[in-house]
């Protein structure tokens, strides 16, 4: 008896010592390690809200072109009844001050230089003046014009303006939005319109190509 009960310890004892050699020799699986992923934001931009950025960022740098020019009214006739030799008079007229916006442009460099078309600034007999977005208003100091390519350049005495910076015009794609902004008809300013890129590389003609007055 006291024989079997020996055989059984040392049976137990074979068993365990086998078990526990096979959990240290034998690897236990190691789960895969996994990097932590930062947390991704999907940012979604309205169509508004791009055009609203927009217009707040280039507004500043739009300005308005008024003009202003001494003109002489016309002479009008009038009968002398008391005169029969020569019953008519004629009155010349009283000259007139026009005063008025006539269009828009925008700022390059913020010491004073302004871009509009050379139509809007072709009366070399006028004066005129440029109405910044905050209504200052700035005279005209100097005019360079391009007829060819219908563009001038303003001279104003300014510093510290907002200028505009200039995009790749290359880049453009049929489709694609675009917003105007600035004084239409010479009136509403500050105004705000969008549309799209209709024709890539066209020209149109401004004036008469029977005076030589033509823009392209």
């Amino acid at each position: 008896m006291k024989r079997l009960v020996s055989l059984l310890i040392i049976l137990c004892a074979v068993l365990y010592v086998g078990s526990y050699y096979q959990w240290i020799k034998v690897p236990t699986p190691k789960q895969p390690f996994e990097v932590p992923q930062p947390e991704q934001t999907l940012r979604i931009t309205s169509e508004d809200s791009a055009v609203t950025t927009a217009v707040e960022k280039s507004l500043p740098s739009v300005v308005t072109i008024s003009i202003k020019k001494t003109t002489q009214a016309r002479d009008t006739v009038r009968i002398n009844p008391l005169n029969p030799f020569s019953p008519f008079e004629t009155i010349p007229g009283t000259p007139q001050e026009v005063e008025g916006n006539i269009g828009s442009g925008f700022i390059i460099k913020s010491d004073g230089l302004i871009v509009t078309n050379k139509h809007v600034v072709s009366d070399e007999e006028a004066t005129y003046t440029v109405i910044a977005s905050d209504d200052k208003e700035y005279p005209v100091k100097q005019i360079s014009r391009d007829p060819l390519n219908d563009l001038a350049i303003l001279k104003i005495e300014a510093k510290d303006l907002k200028a505009l910076t200039f995009g790749d015009s290359t880049k453009l794609k049929l489709g694609q939005t675009v917003i105007a902004m600035g004084t239409p008809l010479g009136e509403f300013r500050n105004s705000v319109t969008k549309g799209i890129i209709s024709g890539l590389g066209r020209g149109i003609t401004a004036g008469s190509e029977f005076d030589q007055s033509a823009e392209r």
